[in-house]
């Protein structure tokens, strides 16, 4: 029988090489909270009056093509309102909400499906079937979608930020570094994990 033994080291005390080979290893094994990032996109929404279940936000957050936030729910236009009309707008809009005008965020159009890309706003009933609706009512109605949509743009890009934000956080070496202390890890010169005197595969 024979006894070998290793150096180990903290995460601080690598080299630059043998900290980019604990950083891989460390993000490709727990790597970031999906429901942190959920969660924070959920708040936001929340804060910028759009209440939603987490199960409602789809987003890709890679630093690639195709990035992007969106978000499914119900709108309410008296809230919108308060946001973008004045006070006479705001009650033509509550007759239009009285007469069953309501609002949503949908899937994109041509079959995308739910995707970070594919958000934009309904309003039912449709332009073309609005006769229920006065002259007044149907002007209010368009307008509140447009500054809607409007809106959309700007919080799915405040929220394509925040999401980063939060990534670049939860995947900071000083995440990594609260990990391995809590968790037991140190490395070996050369930046693989060490557990219990056993490198980690």
């Amino acid at each position: 029988m024979r006894t070998l033994s290793m150096r180990v080291f903290s995460f601080e005390e690598l080299s630059e090489d043998a900290k980019d080979s604990a950083r891989v290893w460390w993000r490709s094994r727990y790597g970031f909270d999906e429901d942190v990032v959920t969660d924070a996109l959920r708040e936001k929404l929340a804060e910028r009056g759009f209440p939603v279940e987490a199960k409602d936000i789809v987003w890709q957050l890679a630093h690639i093509q195709g990035d992007g936030v969106s978000f499914y729910a119900h709108i309410d236009l008296q809230a919108a309102g308060r946001r973008h009309l004045d006070a006479a707008e705001r009650r033509v809009l509550a007759r239009a909400v009285a007469a069953g005008v309501t609002a949503r965020t949908r899937e994109g159009l041509y079959g995308y499906g739910r995707g970070p890309n594919s958000c934009f706003i309904e309003v039912s009933p449709s332009v073309e079937y609005r006769d229920c609706l006065t002259p007044r009512q149907r002007s209010v109605v368009a307008k509140i979608q447009t500054a809607l949509e409007n809106e959309l743009v700007t919080l799915r890009h405040d929220l394509q930020q925040l999401g980063y934000q939060i990534i670049a956080e939860e995947e900071s070496d000083e995440s990594l570094e609260g990990f391995v202390e809590e968790n037991g890890y140190e490395f070996t010169e050369d930046g693989r994990p060490v557990r219990r005197g056993r490198i980690v595969a």
